[in-house]
């Protein structure tokens, strides 16, 4: 099956859970209760990656659905989804840790940053987010679509980082009870290794990357 098709498949899945069972609910703001919201086709069209890289079929898909639900801003009148840096993520979410974990883990993680929902089966203590890299456009995620990974990091103890889903279709699949978390395990240690590099690769137990407070 190409990934394409995939991915296809799983936003049939994704979208028809949704219209069926309703959105799922974020951790910390609650259950999302309003009809869909649709972005305009127009707008649709030409939106982009806050680089201009072009939209994950994924969200693309979502988004003719619903636009409001998943947390992500859209700029209007660029037609580009809108990206924090590490560091403006950090210090929106969890500004009383930024001096602890920021200036290590934005060299790990210095590219564009996408919140989303965080699902309940989560604490309150973490961040998600799609994740692109810098200069890569629309990198590999190892997964069904080839789209941007999901990435948590969970900060209520010390500081961890692992991949939520290596694509967004698959993000969207596993907070809908499409797929399992199992059955993204070895993707997900796939894409964490490519993402903090070979150096530091060996730090790597269990698909968790520890994040010291001296993070480099």
């Amino acid at each position: 099956m190409a990934a394409s098709d995939s991915v296809t498949t799983l936003m049939d899945e994704v979208l028809a859970h949704i219209a069926a069972n309703g959105f799922p609910p974020d951790v910390r703001r609650g259950a999302h209760r309003k009809a869909p919201a649709p972005l305009a086709a127009k707008t649709l069209g030409a939106l982009t990656l806050s680089d201009g890289a072009p939209l994950p079929t994924a969200l693309a898909r979502l988004f003719a659905y619903d636009a409001a639900w998943l947390g992500t801003k859209v700029d209007q009148k660029a037609a580009r989804l809108e990206s924090l840096t590490f560091g403006e993520l950090l210090a929106r979410d969890h500004e009383e840790l930024a001096e602890y974990i920021l200036s290590g883990t934005q060299k790990i993680l210095p590219g564009a940053c996408y919140p989303l929902v965080l699902p309940e089966r989560c604490n309150e203590a973490s961040l998600i987010f799609a994740y692109q890299a810098p200069g890569t456009g629309q990198p590999s995620a190892g997964g069904a679509s080839g789209d941007l990974p999901v990435l948590l990091i969970d900060v209520q103890d010390s500081p961890i980082l692992i991949v939520f889903a290596p694509s967004i279709a698959e993000y969207l699949a596993l907070i809908t009870d499409v797929i399992t978390a199992k059955s993204l395990a070895k993707a997900n240690v796939a894409v964490l290794g490519q993402i903090v590099g070979k150096a530091r690769a060996k730090r790597i137990r269990q698909g968790v990357y520890d994040l010291p407070f001296d993070a480099g």
